[in-house]
């Protein structure tokens, strides 16, 4: 009777295994195919279409990894204003991924996302005032585009942010602070 109770637990588990194998299999993405439903739209012109195809290309999935093929993509949608292209390209610029490393361009991507709300962006430019990349070193900045992020959702930023927090004295938190207010009031332009 044991050996046969632990023969319908191996089975068992074998079943569930296999069908969580096929569940999984059948919820991939089929990034291949998505390549060639992007490709069409990206060439017409579609700011989206080219931004994912970028993205494809930047993480290598469903075709090989190619930063040339996905700076050209994400740059005609940047044309367009697209925000997500434009947090990529700068991330791109400021890892040197496929272009020469570039904190200054990287910067000015980053801002034009980041007025557009991105709390991806919005992080990085705290980044870039925390160390002074292309910009003089910054606490306050630092804290006012983490808190920024972390008030839109980024678990990066709220890190960041709570990190800054703890090295800054009580008056340049309240400058970070009133700094984020006015900035969220302003809809994230010229801050």
């Amino acid at each position: 009777m044991r050996k046969f109770l632990t023969l319908s637990i191996v089975v068992t588990a074998l079943i569930l295994g296999i069908i969580a194998s096929q569940h999984d299999a059948s919820t991939r993405i089929d990034y291949a195919a998505k390549f060639n439903e992007l490709k069409p739209r990206a060439e017409q012109g579609d700011a989206k279409s080219q931004v994912l195809l970028g993205t494809l290309y930047y993480d290598g999935l469903g075709v090989p990894r190619d930063f040339k093929e996905a700076l050209k993509w994400f740059k005609l949608s940047v044309q367009q204003g697209d925000a997500d292209a434009q947090l990529f390209l700068g991330r791109m610029y400021h890892r040197g991924l496929g272009v020469p490393q570039n904190y200054h361009e990287a910067h000015q991507l980053y801002r034009l996302s980041a007025e557009q709300g991105d709390a991806d962006a919005q992080y990085n430019l705290g980044v870039m005032y925390k160390y002074g990349q292309s910009v003089d070193e910054d606490i306050i900045l630092a804290y006012m585009w983490t808190n920024l992020s972390a008030a839109g959702g980024s678990n990066r930023g709220k890190e960041l942010r709570d990190d800054l927090s703890r090295e800054m004295t009580t008056s340049k938190l309240n400058k970070g602070r009133k700094l984020s207010m006015e900035c969220f009031r302003k809809k994230y332009r010229g801050c």
